[in-house]
């Protein structure tokens, strides 16, 4: 990020002719970019892969469908409409926040659910990949809520239980 500044802002600021839509675009386009969740080569990635003891790659890969739904989210509602003049910035923020939210309370599940069901997302990945680890995971939740768990394991599981929909939801409610 701090390399591409100073070498796209001056040049775009000169080619939009001051043009103050075009610039701001520049610029969130850079400042998205800079995240770098979904590149192996970034150290946010490379930290967190060690301290999951996760391969660098296989990191990048579980990141991969949360980025693609908000990078499709904010494309449709965010660049195109706002790029097209069709609403301002404030309206693309705030329809794409609703759009992400109805995306979390209608689509997505619980970390762990009774039932051990999946997420859309999760279900398409195990059709074409058919990943023993997810399969493994799965057969573990339904054991888990079906048997008699110790306190311990009780506890862990209502812990897991409150990261679900509400959770979620309250955080956003909490962030704006």
């Amino acid at each position: 990020m701090s390399i591409l500044f100073p070498l796209l802002l001056v040049p775009t600021f000169d080619a939009c002719d001051g043009d103050p839509t075009l610039f701001y675009a520049t610029v969130a386009g850079i400042l998205s970019g800079s995240v770098a969740i979904m590149t192996p080569l970034s150290d946010v990635i490379v930290l967190s892969s060690l301290a999951t003891q996760c391969q660098v790659m296989r990191h990048v890969q579980t990141q991969a469908p949360y980025v693609l739904v908000v990078v499709f989210v904010s494309t449709l509602v965010g660049t195109i409409p706002i790029g097209y003049g069709i609403w301002p910035g404030s309206v693309g923020m705030l329809v794409g926040l609703l759009v992400l939210v109805a995306f979390v309370w209608l689509i997505c599940q619980p970390i762990l659910c009774p039932d051990a069901r999946w997420d859309p997302l999760t279900k398409g990945y195990l059709r074409l990949r058919n990943d023993k680890t997810l399969l493994t995971i799965q057969r573990d939740m339904k054991m888990a809520f079906s048997s008699n768990l110790d306190d311990e394991r009780v506890q862990s599981t209502q812990l897991a239980r409150h990261f679900s929909r509400r959770a979620t939801m309250d955080f956003f409610v909490k962030l704006f």
